[in-house]
Parts: structure tokens; C-alpha cells; sequence
């Protein structure tokens, strides 16, 4: 094996390569250690600096919460007081100061707790976020208040209807000309009814407002029929115990009858009443009008059955029971004179019950006064004289007979023989 041989390039020489020692300092390595310490404390005052940060959040989040809780709490007590206040209170500040607004409430409570805030961002981030909770709170409040309001005026506005309505049934000419121009308006001057008024102002709907007025046509009809009606039975009832009153003058009597049946067709031409009930109502008069002349004549007679008769077999000079006999029907006037027949029975069977109770406690005091005379104390002279005026009013009586009043005179000192 070959082994390689290698030819000198350069003179050998003592010289090396190595430089002198001395003694020198290294600056980076000296300052390596105050590095890291001051690394250290740097370190630990970023932590104690983003704590302390930490701290001043959590605080700032705390006192935002207590101040967002405590106007939750405060908007939700003063909302529930609105419910009980009147509507116009809670949407209006009052010109004169007496009462505020749910607004301006809402707005003193957020001033009060924001007044309580040191801190710069807290109070800042408490506006921003007051600001939308009081918005919120409001809206709701005033959309309540506002509900109760159209409410009330609505219902006020029905009341005002209603007293419109008896207003044109109860009031005299003129006012009901003013109700009846507010309730439906006027077309010639295109004033507004007073439901078509109420749906303008959107207290209710136009449809609900035809209703109602149409309603109210009705209402005020059969309110008006009612009252007619009533004034109608009101001016017969008068005119039947005036025509039937037989003291009274005939031209008296035979008026308020022929105005009775007057008023009957008036209120059937005005549709007050039908037709039928016209007729039937002009029989009921004259039935009360014959029974009413009738109870006069009986009652004035000394002797109710007679009078009857009389009048049963029209021997009676009276036009105006002639006349209400015509007008009712067959069947009427019998059963008409049939109770009147009864009730003369009743009468002269009473009087003459009354004239017998008055006979009998005649006889009885006369009675009791005879046996006074016969048991009088004749040494009383004072008794014996007033024995013998009693024993004066039996003779004026005719009470005694013969031998009573012998005996009678006997005992007074009249006469000396009992029987003689």
C-alpha cells in the first residue's frame, strides 16, 4: 500500500497564532443580573398594575349594578303607582306643580341615584344604560295611562250618549231639539253625531258608531212609545173618573168622555199604539167609565138593588153611560152588569147588617138604662133624679110598653101602683 506524501508550502518559522492575555471586564455579562432583576420587578408591577385594574372593574361593575338594580326597583314601584293614579296624572305634568308625570318621576329617581355616583365611568356607563331603561319603563307606564284614558272617555262618552237620550225624552221642545242636534248632528251644516264624533276622535270604531246609532234610533223609539204610552193611560184614567163622576155637570162628563176616545185615536194615528190595542183600550175605558158611573148611582141610592134595575133596563137619563154602553160589546156589558148586580146585593145587605147592629145596640143601651131606673136607690135624690131623665129619653125613644114604664114610674115615685 502506498502511503501519501505531502511537500512543505512554507518555511518553518516560530511565530504562532496565539495573541497576548490581558485583564478585561465583559459590560454584558456585568449587567446581566441587574437585567433580570429589573426584568422581575418589572414584571411584578405589571401584575400589581393589572390587578389594581382588575379591582377598579369589578368595583365600577358592582356600584353600576347596585345603581341599574336600585332604578329597576325604583321605576317598578313608581309604575305600579301609576295603576292608581288618574290617566292624565301620569301622561301630564300638572301647569301648577300639584302632580308630576310618570316621565318626569322616572327622570328624579335616576337624578337621585346618579347623584349618589363618584365615579366618572360609572356614572357615564349608568346614563348610557339609565337612559334606555327609563325609555323603556315610560313607553309602557304612558301606554297604560293612554288605554285608561280612551277608556274613560269612551265610557264617558257612551254615559253622554245615554243622557242625550232622556234628554229627548224627558226634556221640554227645546232641549229636545239640542239632544237630538248633538246625538245625530246636523246634515245640512255637516255637523258630526256624537258617536260619529267619538270615532273621529278614535275612541271607537266607525263601524261600532253606525251601531250605536242605530241603537240608539231604537232605543229612543220604544223610549218615546213607552212614554207616550204612559201619558196616553194617564189622560183615559182621568177622563174615565171625570166622565164617570155622575155629581159633576153633564157637559163636564160628556167631554172628558168624548176626549178620552180623542186621545185613543191620536196616539193610533201616531203609532203609539196598533190599531188593536186602540180598540181594545177604548172598551176597557168605557167598561170603567159604566162601572164607574154605576158605583156613583148605587152608593147615592137608598136602595142599590132598585138602581140597578133601573140601569139595567136603561131607565136611566144618562148620555154619557148610554154611550160608553155602545162602545162595548155584548159579552162585556153583561158581565159588567152582572157584578154590578152583585155589588148592589153586597151594598144593601151591608147597610141593612148596619142598620140591625145600630138597632140591637139600641135595645141593649135602652135596656141597660130600664134596668138603672128599676134598681135606683130612691133615697139617693141625686140618683133619683138622673133616673128620671133617663126614664124622659126612653119615652122619647118609644121604648117601653105599657107595663115597663108603669113599673118604671113606680119605682121613680111616679106612680103608686106598680101594675095601675
Amino acid at each position: 500500500m502506498r502511503v501519501p506524501t505531502y511537500r512543505q508550502q512554507t518555511a518553518r518559522t516560530a511565530s504562532t497564532g496565539a495573541t497576548f492575555f490581558t485583564t478585561q471586564a465583559n459590560a454584558g455579562a456585568l449587567s446581566a443580573g441587574l437585567r433580570a432583576q429589573a426584568q422581575m420587578f418589572g414584571a411584578a408591577e405589571k401584575v400589581a398594575v393589572d390587578y389594581y385594574a382588575n379591582e377598579q372593574k369589578i368595583k365600577r361593575q358592582a356600584e353600576l349594578n347596585d345603581a341599574n338594580f336600585e332604578l329597576k326597583q325604583g321605576l317598578q314601584e313608581l309604575q305600579q303607582q301609576q295603576k292608581t293614579r288618574p290617566p292624565k296624572e301620569v301622561l301630564f305634568d300638572d301647569p301648577f306643580g300639584r302632580t308630576t308625570s310618570f316621565t318626569k318621576q322616572g327622570q328624579q329617581k335616576l337624578n337621585e341615584i346618579l347623584s349618589k355616583i363618584t365615579d366618572k365611568r360609572v356614572r357615564r356607563a349608568f346614563q348610557e344604560a339609565s337612559r334606555d331603561s327609563l325609555n323603556t319603563f315610560t313607553i309602557n307606564v304612558n301606554q297604560d295611562a293612554r288605554n285608561r284614558l280612551i277608556d274613560q272617555n269612551k265610557a264617558s262618552g257612551l254615559e253622554t250618549g245615554n243622557n242625550l237620550i232622556d234628554a229627548m225624552v224627558m226634556g221640554n221642545p227645546a232641549e229636545r231639539e239640542i239632544a237630538k242636534k248633538k246625538l245625530f248632528g246636523d246634515p245640512s251644516t255637516g255637523e258630526l253625531g256624537h258617536y260619529e264624533t267619538m270615532a273621529a276622535d278614535g275612541y271607537i270604531e266607525q263601524v261600532d258608531a253606525v251601531k250605536l246609532e242605530r241603537d240608539a234610533q231604537i232605543k229612543l223609539r220604544d223610549r218615546i212609545k213607552q212614554a207616550d204610552t204612559a201619558i196616553l193611560n194617564s189622560n183615559v184614567n182621568k177622563n174615565v173618573l171625570l166622565a164617570g163622576d155622575v155629581s159633576l155637570p153633564f157637559t163636564q162628563r160628556n167631554s172628558a168622555f168624548s176626549n178620552l176616545t180623542k186621545e185613543i185615536d191620536r196616539a193610533v194615528a201616531n203609532n203609539t199604539i196598533t190599531a188593536d190595542e186602540g180598540q181594545k183600550k177604548k172598551m176597557s175605558a168605557a167598561d170603567d167609565t159604566v162601572r164607574a158611573i154605576g158605583l156613583s148611582m148605587l152608593t147615592k141610592s137608598p136602595d142599590a138593588t132598585a138602581a140597578f134595575l133601573q140601569m139595567a133596563e136603561g131607565d136611566v137619563d144618562d148620555p154619557v153611560l148610554e154611550s160608553a154602553f155602545t162602545m162595548m160589546d155584548a159579552g162585556d156589558r153583561i158581565k159588567v152588569l152582572n157584578d154590578l148586580d152583585t155589588l148592589a146585593k153586597k151594598i144593601d145587605t151591608e147597610r141593612r147588617e148596619k142598620e140591625e147592629a145600630g138597632e140591637n145596640a139600641a135595645a141593649a143601651e135602652n135596656k141597660r138604662a130600664y134596668r138603672t131606673i128599676i134598681n135606683v136607690d130612691k133615697n139617693n135624690a141625686t140618683a133619683l133624679e138622673a133616673a128620671k131623665r133617663v126614664h124622659q129619653q126612653l119615652i122619647a125613644r118609644n121604648f117601653y110598653t105599657a107595663t115597663e114604664r108603669k113599673a118604671a114610674e113606680y119605682f121613680l115615685g111616679l106612680n103608686d101602683k106598680p101594675g095601675g
